[in-house]
């Protein structure tokens, strides 16, 4: 075998190729070009398979069996007491740094779910998306891929001594062995391209979705296989030099275009993810059976020093680079330097946490329990006792008005609006009753009872919080709001009755159809809405939502340690809106309905903002408080003429 090993028996390629994934990673992170970096962490399951397979495989030819405690006992010492030390200090800063109005809790949760190993799932269901805007708060987000790990381990090596027994008890060939392997990694990947190819999951999204181990064991598996052909066939005849530098030429350019052409439109994992995946087995087969340029290249003191340290350096990266958002929100220098930072206590980690727990191989039975007990327990109390703080210190503290005040307006409000605009529908106006959707049963109120119906307003809560400054503004008119769940058109059997009724002869002047636009627009049945009010003498209105921000108001509202937070940049808002008021104006286009811009009372030339003058106008991401609203109407009421005959004359 030509493989190049350290005494220690650790291949120094391999080191090599943790160091290329963990900057992969860490790049991606730090918000440099590098749309594919965070396919870094598939090399690293790839790595793994391939090396705890070996492993698992040298004990037992040694051995003749597969020692279980002897194995976990070695995970536990080369990842937990980095992991636990990591966690305890990021929970510590997100007490100080992060709101406790979500994004501690979630900091918190995410710990606790990283020391019991089911922070995939943990996340999964709190933060959700891993490329959504929440991600990029939860300084423990990247905890995810080492619960996979764990998860993984936690079964593997049984797949293996179950798949040896099985050969012994039935005296079959040991090809057994990685045929089951195999077949455990097929089934997995069937799931993944069922999923990515077909939209077809298995399980809920918890089982075949970006954080599960089910759709990330085949990639374990593929360098699992690699790792026996390896032990079975240590001189491979029919691989030379120039075969193996071809291939390993092959898997780099593998990796390349994972890293800058695989984004995040790709669907991951997925049929794209064999492209990493297929890449980093060249690489290591290359490295396994013959000198070739590409993994002695890896193999060099500054690859292997970061390879090293990869472990570190990927716990400790993402935290830093977090806080340094919330710190110097919108600066993507902040980023990238706190990528340089966060080498500090990666390299501490690695010399004072990582090597002396690994080095300890005294720690055995008894003994091993209690240095077990003494590492994860701290931590485990540390990450409940932050989120008790923050469900029960902190955001009580805040809301009381004790803690320190940027800015004042109302936040939490129920969408509802205010008491004497909430009048039930009744007579000839739409019922509220009706089947429930997602849970929903729809809401109708009007602002005047006992006048006809002159403006309805129509949709889901965005519906609710428009109608609360239109019953205001046009005080003496009778304002209705119907809001329902889903796309608010006529084919939706949520808004079937409210559209037969508005287009009937008890129906109103005008229409307003007001939504999450982003979520759906449903183009040609809003048309068809469209034409039936239209054919009514209604006269249409949509508006085209007000901004929706990454954040909640309470970073606004409150004066935490870190920067009040109340702005994104408006060219943030126009890419984000661009599709849906494409859809919205394909909609309108030839009748006579009219998309009424919301933007310009919460936003100027260079960005929107939460607040209007020093006033909050906001109540959370997406919704406005009753100041909110209130400017919103004065903004409908002004550039649309249907509207503004409503409004009572001045004086």
């Amino acid at each position: 075998m030509v493989r190049d090993v350290e005494s220690t028996g650790r291949r120094r390629d391999i080191q090599g190729l943790r160091a290329i994934a963990v900057v992969l990673v860490v790049v991606f992170h730090a918000g440099l070009p590098l749309p594919g970096g965070y396919l870094g962490v598939d090399v690293f399951f790839v790595i793994s398979g391939f090396v705890i397979t070996a492993m698992l495989e040298r004990d037992r030819t040694a051995d003749r069996i597969v020692d279980l405690r002897r194995f976990y006992r070695r995970r536990f010492q080369r990842l937990t007491p980095a992991l636990v030390v990591m966690v305890v200090v990021t929970v510590l800063a997100a007490l100080l740094l992060l709101t406790p109005f979500g994004a501690l809790q979630e900091a918190a949760k995410t710990g606790l779910g990283a020391l019991l190993l089911v922070a995939n799932f943990v996340i999964a269901l709190t933060t959700g998306n891993y490329f959504d805007a929440a991600a990029e708060r939860n300084p423990l987000l990247h905890t995810w891929s080492l619960s996979v790990e764990e998860q993984i381990y936690l079964v593997f090596p049984a797949l293996v001594i179950g798949a040896w027994w099985l050969v012994r008890r039935t005296g079959r060939s040991r090809v057994w062995v990685p045929a089951v392997i195999a077949a455990a990694g097929a089934a997995s990947l069937a799931i993944t391209l069922a999923r990515s190819m077909r939209g077809v999951t298995w399980g809920g999204p918890y089982l075949s979705g970006f954080y599960s181990p089910v759709t990330r064991l085949w990639e374990f598996v593929a360098g699992a296989l690699l790792a026996y052909l390896v032990a079975w066939r240590p001189e491979s005849p029919r691989l030379g030099s120039r075969t193996a530098t071809a291939l390993a030429a092959i898997g780099l350019v593998g990796l390349a275009v994972s890293a800058f052409v695989l984004d995040e439109s790709f669907t991951t994992p997925g049929a794209t993810t064999l492209i990493p995946v297929l890449a980093t087995v060249g690489l290591l087969a290359a490295g396994s059976w013959a000198a070739n340029p590409v993994s002695r290249m890896l193999g060099t003191r500054p690859f292997t020093w970061v390879g090293d340290r990869s472990y570190s350096i990927y716990l400790w990266h993402w935290p830093v680079i977090v806080f340094a958002a919330v710190l110097w929100p919108g600066s993507s220098t902040a980023l990238v330097l706190a990528a340089v930072v966060s080498l500090a206590p990666s390299l501490a980690s690695y010399r004072f946490v990582e090597r002396p727990f690994r080095a300890r191989t005294e720690l055995r039975g008894r003994r091993f329990a209690r240095v077990a007990a003494l590492v994860v327990l701290p931590g485990l109390l540390v990450t409940a006792g932050g989120l008790v703080v923050a469900d029960h210190v902190l955001a009580p503290w805040f809301r009381s008005g004790d803690g320190p005040i940027a800015h004042r307006g109302q936040i939490g409000w129920a969408n509802t609006a205010t008491g004497p605009f909430r009048n039930p529908c009744s007579g000839s106006e739409p019922s509220a009753t009706g089947t429930e959707v997602g849970g929903v049963s729809p809401t109708c109120w009007t602002s005047e009872s006992g006048r006809p119906v002159s403006l309805a307003v129509i949709g889901d809560s965005h519906a609710l919080h428009t109608y609360d400054g239109l019953a205001h503004v046009l005080t003496g008119t009778n304002v209705l709001v119907f809001s329902a769940n889903g796309v608010p058109v006529s084919a939706n059997p949520q808004f079937t009755d409210v559209y037969a009724w508005a287009a009937g002869p008890d129906g109103p002047d005008a229409v307003l159809i007001t939504y999450l636009w982003r979520r759906q627009v449903g183009t040609t049945d809003l048309r068809a809405t469209i034409e039936q009010l239209e054919a009514a003498g209604r006269t249409v209105y949509l508006s085209d939502d007000v901004p929706d921000f990454s954040f909640g108001p309470e970073l606004c509202k409150y004066d935490f340690v870190a920067p009040t937070r109340c702005t994104t940049p408006l060219a943030d808002f126009t890419r984000d809106r661009r599709d849906y008021v494409d859809g919205l104006r394909q909609a309108t286009r030839g009748t006579g309905a009219t998309v009424m811009p919301t933007a310009a009372a919460f936003c100027d030339r260079t960005r929107c903002s939460m607040l209007v003058g020093d006033d909050l106008v906001y109540r959370d991401p997406n919704h406005l408080n009753h100041r909110g609203s209130r400017l919103l109407a004065r903004t409908l009421v002004a550039g649309a003429p249907a509207l503004r005959n409503l409004a009572p004359a001045p004086g």
